[in-house]
């Protein structure tokens, strides 16, 4: 594609990417209302700024392709184009061909094929009537490719009074490669005038070795004698040059005003990790400080004012720099939308897609995680959860399913949702399913959320055919592993003949996580504060035993599973006994248990910092944080603790196997539960 400058060739991607990403978004609304004229003007707007951005990049072919949308959407404007679903799928596929072209340039990619694809099926759609008036349409004022900046260019030099022109000359016919001889005749032009644009751009004049014609928009107040004198110096042949008039339509002095929008500036990711990286240590340091004790005991109260304003500006300095990292869902639930749009029209079934909480903001790393797991369980909605529509009609329901996509705030943690008005889940063939791959013993007693979370298995499916959309088992486990990764938990809901709902609970930030510390011993653990129901001081007749070998916890009429930290960390001076400490209970994976702690000390936020590669990988942690006083807490990993625990539960007496499950006849020592007091976090 020529020598792009590497800065201009940076901001067109990025601000080409989102563009072709609203492209997508207007397309789905205009295809469901394709009479609303403010979606049309959208996407007129949006493609010629696609336009404009590619030609100041250098990039013709993009601005090429660029301008056929824009002449397609015009046509479905004036309706002189039916709105059918061919032109809409040729549509979809020119932003999807320039979506790989975008990527192809990331890569540093010479040719983009793609492009053409895209010139070709708008023609196809156009016409030969419309070919000819596009090939000229699409360049700027005499035929170049401009781009926004350059028509704010024009309207500069204008008023400062310059003149307008169209300079067209040729190569002296002694010069074999004219490209070299080209860049010197621009170099001298811009002595006596400030060069707009030229023809072939000039950051790819290759083309000139074949036209041997160069034409560049310059704006002088040197006279057009003077300019063809020094051309000719220059050895230029066949000059000719005249005044340009631009006044129909690059002055834009006369429009509407239009909305002021909010400033922003592009900043290079790594920096906003750097910046977070210092506020978190400076955080720490301002912490340690505060409880150094020298410090904690000056009597002086202005000095305590002064500590206290201190705190309060490194909390604020902490909040604003998460918030340069938080991005809306919208993008990634437009992104969506478009997946449920071709996936439906694929297995022939109608669907309707509903988004709500499209401005929540998460984590930009959190929405990059979690757009695998989104494409598994759309996919999974449209394939195995919506009917077809001859199913739908038998089963009394409309024949457009609804899929909704839903994002909303709930504790300190963030919901993502995606729900369907599906048939639900099939239970009897889950079990099934899970018995022939050994999940689950023949005639086992299991609670229905345990029996409904097996589909988050590996190799677990209970489609009857492959497809390439499904039916392998590979997909909703992806979601439960990207998720639990990210300190985050799924659940799953459904009832039969009405649907079902995935919510995933995900933390705002990777960076910071709100947990209650915990004393075992003289060590401290942070128990993240998602994972916790409760905390409990139990009686001693609350604390039963099952199958003579393991305690667990009556609450409420319910058998939980215990697990000692000072035990599983063997920590020493620790408490074994829950009815001597207390019980802190947790919830990971759709299980609970009780982990025994000494003491509850405090809730607070904590910056998460990595254990570190020289000590492995950490059984049942998950990372490290510096505690006030500068000492180190463990963050525990608790879907690892209750997964154990489970597998622990499989051997025992099944009527003990799930928390929920009433305690069976001599399976316990005591099975009345007592009174039990608890202190909710």
């Amino acid at each position: 594609m020529g020598d792009v400058d590497d800065a201009v060739l940076g901001v067109f991607l990025r601000e080409g990417a989102e563009k072709l990403a609203d492209l997508n978004a207007l397309l789905l609304r205009l295809e469901a209302q394709p009479r609303d004229h403010v979606v049309i003007s959208d996407l007129v707007r949006t493609a010629h700024n696609l336009k404009g951005g590619a030609g100041t990049a250098g990039l013709g072919p993009i601005a090429d392709a660029a301008h056929r949308i824009e002449e397609v959407v015009l046509r479905l404007r004036d309706g002189t184009m039916a709105a059918d679903s061919t032109v809409f799928d040729a549509l979809f596929a020119s932003v999807d061909a320039l979506e790989a072209s975008l990527s192809d340039l990331t890569r540093g990619a010479a040719e983009l094929p793609q492009v053409q694809r895209v010139v070709q099926a708008m023609d196809r759609l156009l016409g030969d009537d419309r070919k000819a008036a596009i090939a000229s349409d699409a360049r700027g004022p005499a035929g170049f490719v401009l781009g926004e900046y350059d028509h704010v260019r024009i309207k500069v030099l204008r008023q400062r009074g310059k003149c307008l022109l169209r300079v067209e000359l040729s190569p002296p016919a002694t010069e074999a490669d004219p490209v070299p001889w080209a860049r010197e005749l621009l170099r001298r032009l811009r002595r006596q005038a400030e060069i707009v644009a030229t023809l072939p751009a000039e950051v790819d004049l290759e083309p000139l070795g074949a036209t041997r014609r160069l034409a560049v928009l310059c704006g002088t107040d040197s006279g057009s004698a003077v300019l063809e004198a020094a051309l000719i110096a220059a050895g230029a042949e066949q000059v000719a040059i005249a005044a340009v008039d631009t006044q129909g339509g690059t002055d834009d002095t006369d429009r509407a005003p239009r909305p002021r929008a909010k400033g922003s500036v592009k900043i290079e990711l790594s920096r906003v990790d750097g910046l977070l990286d210092m506020i978190g240590e400076l955080v720490i340091a301002q912490s340690m400080a505060a409880n150094v004790p020298e410090i904690a005991c000056l009597s002086s109260r202005r000095a305590r004012q002064c500590l206290g304003q201190v705190t309060r500006i490194t909390r604020d300095l902490q909040d604003a720099g998460l918030r340069l990292r938080m991005v809306p869902v919208r993008g990634l639930f437009q992104a969506m939308a478009r997946t449920v749009r071709d996936l439906a029209r694929k297995h022939g079934k109608e669907i309707r897609l509903i988004t709500s909480g499209d401005d929540v903001e998460l984590d930009r790393s959190v929405v990059e995680r979690i757009t695998d797991p989104m494409v598994h369980l759309v996919r999974n909605a449209v394939d195995h959860g919506i009917e077809t529509p001859s199913e739908r009609a038998a089963g009394g329901k409309g024949q457009a399913a609804t899929i909704t996509l839903a994002a909303y705030h709930q504790g300190g943690s963030i919901i993502v949702e995606v729900k369907d008005d599906g048939r639900g889940l099939d239970r009897d063939a889950i079990r099934a399913k899970a018995g022939a791959l050994g999940l689950i013993r023949d005639g086992a007693t299991i609670r229905d959320a345990d029996l409904l979370n097996l589909i988050f298995e590996s190799g677990l499916s209970t489609s009857a055919e492959v497809t390439d959309t499904s039916g392998r088992g590979v997909g909703l486990d992806i979601v439960r592993r990207n998720v639990e990764a990210m300190r985050g938990r799924v659940s799953v809901a459904s009832v039969a003949t009405r649907g079902t709902s995935i919510k995933m609970v995900l933390p705002l930030t990777l960076a910071i996580i709100d947990g209650m510390l915990v004393g075992c011993g003289a060590e401290r653990y942070i128990i993240p504060t998602m994972a916790v129901v409760e905390s409990i001081r139990p009686l001693p007749e609350a604390v039963v035993s099952v199958a003579g070998r393991r305690e667990m916890l009556n609450v409420r009429g319910s058998l939980l599973p215990l697990v000692s930290l000072s035990q599983l960390f063997q920590v020493e001076g620790g408490t074994l006994d829950a009815s001597r400490g207390l019980v802190v209970v947790v919830e990971g994976i759709g299980r609970s248990v009780g982990l025994i702690v000494d003491s509850v000390l405090a809730q607070q936020q904590v910056v998460i910092k990595s254990i570190g590669s020289g000590l492995g990988r950490a059984k049942y942690l998950s990372g490290a944080a510096i505690l006030p006083d500068g000492k180190v807490g463990l963050i525990v990993n608790v879907d690892e603790i209750t997964v154990a625990s489970a597998q622990d539960a499989a051997a025992l007496p099944d009527a003990a196997q799930s928390p929920d499950a009433t305690p069976a006849a001599g399976a316990v020592s005591n099975p009345e539960p007592r009174e039990v007091t608890n202190e909710q976090r």
